[in-house]
């Protein structure tokens, strides 16, 4: 059933999937999807086919260590970017939040040369020892600038200054080229497959960063996306295991590997044999927490049946079933809904025995409509006019930058 819908060429067999996927052309093309068209009969089946691989701790870490290498290899991730020059950090306006005790800081920050990344830092304005790290991913949406973009949309101002309330520093930043970061690459920029290279070294870099600040713990980080930030952050979690903990929101799926080049365009579902599966790439975080938010409409709406059973008996291999758990949403579509930005505090919470009392009205209930957020033209990084000279215009260069960086050079 499945041979047909695995990639292999007769001229390139004889080669690595590294070596077949390395060369540049590669990263200027849009690529066929692995399991594109599986329907969730065949992706259920497959997971039962990955279960014969694997069936103890052992076996698992043997698939595990080969998934890691390949995804290292196909995505350009360095070795250990901790030992590289921390990331350079420009910060063009820096805001408060008084009523909630915030600062917002709008940071651009040089992750590979001429490489940039576009976000926003929300920090207590007293900080007194060591803070928890979150890390938001955004996902897919409006691809240039406006209060639509995902980064900049009022519901995620909200989750994110209460994150800070709670004492967290968040940093909330865009998709290569997309929000603002469309403004300087242009929206086609992300419809090549290296922007999944971009995407996952930049969020390792962040962690770099952020662990640089003098009021951060970077023992305690966390990371957390929906949808095309759900894939960002799963794969992440795979790859760095600096990372605490994880939450996914909408995206995990046995059928479904993502709608974007940026997610499966390199493809990293080749990256191993036989053919890696999502579920397979969540639960390389076993044994540290993580949290499956899921909907009865998209491509979730088997997670309880499927996805999360087949994650949950990995975890199983560590004594860790606990530390895994779904909450399902089966009346909701793919949406950031109230209801699962009040999942993802109580959750938080939990990880860090944060107070989320402060974030609370009389009644109890998590207050997100008295939060003063700020009109999105002020979380803009550089806007139109003033990005860094030095950012790269082509694919080419953004190529080389990441070969550059993962030679340590």
């Amino acid at each position: 059933m499945f041979a047909a819908l695995m990639i292999c060429c007769s001229a390139n067999c004889e080669k690595t999937v590294a070596e077949r996927y390395s060369d540049l052309h590669y990263y200027e093309i849009d690529t066929a999807y692995i399991a594109r068209d599986w329907t969730p009969e065949q992706g259920a089946a497959f997971l039962e086919t990955l279960k014969g691989e694997y069936s103890d701790m052992k076996s698992w870490e043997k698939r595990k260590n080969a998934i890691d290498k390949g995804l290292r290899d196909v995505l350009l991730v360095p070795e250990s970017t901790e030992a590289l020059p921390v990331p350079k950090a420009t910060i063009t306006y820096t805001q408060r939040c008084e009523r909630e005790g915030v600062v917002i800081e709008n940071i651009g920050l040089e992750v590979a040369d001429g490489i940039w990344v576009t976000g926003n830092l929300y920090r207590p304005i007293m900080l007194e020892g060591n803070h928890p790290i979150i890390l938001s991913a955004q996902g897919h949406g409006f691809e240039g600038i406006s209060a639509e973009a995902p980064r900049l949309v009022e519901d995620g101002q909200r989750m994110c200054i209460m994150l800070a309330e709670m004492g967290a520093v968040v940093f909330n930043y865009d998709m290569w080229a997309r929000g603002e970061s469309t403004l300087h690459f242009g929206k086609e920029a992300h419809n090549t497959a290296i922007s999944g290279a971009i995407q996952t070294v930049s969020t390792l870099r962040v962690i770099d960063f952020m662990k640089s600040l003098p009021y951060t713990d970077g023992e305690r980080i966390g990371m957390m996306g929906w949808s095309g930030g759900g894939t960002q952050t799963f794969v992440a979690t795979s790859i760095d295991k600096r990372i605490d903990w994880a939450i996914i929101i909408t995206q995990v799926s046995c059928f479904f590997p993502g709608g974007c080049t940026c997610e499966s365009g390199l493809p990293i579902h080749v990256t191993v044999s036989p053919q890696l599966n999502n579920c397979e790439l969540a639960a390389m975080a076993a044994p540290r927490p993580l949290l499956l938010l899921s909907d009865g409409v998209d491509w979730t709406r088997t997670t309880p049946d499927v996805e999360y059973p087949f994650i949950k008996r990995t975890y199983g291999f560590y004594g860790a079933g606990n530390k895994v758990n779904n909450i399902h949403f089966a009346s909701d579509d793919h949406e950031y809904k109230r209801n699962r930005r009040e999942a993802i505090f109580n959750f938080v919470s939990k990880q860090w025995n944060l107070n989320t009392n402060v974030i609370k009205d009389q009644a109890g209930r998590y207050d997100f409509d008295s939060v003063q957020i700020k009109p999105w033209s002020q979380l803009l990084v550089f806007g139109e006019d003033s990005f860094p000279k030095n950012h790269v215009t082509s694919v080419a260069q953004a190529y080389n930058s990441l070969q550059k960086l993962r030679k340590n050079k």
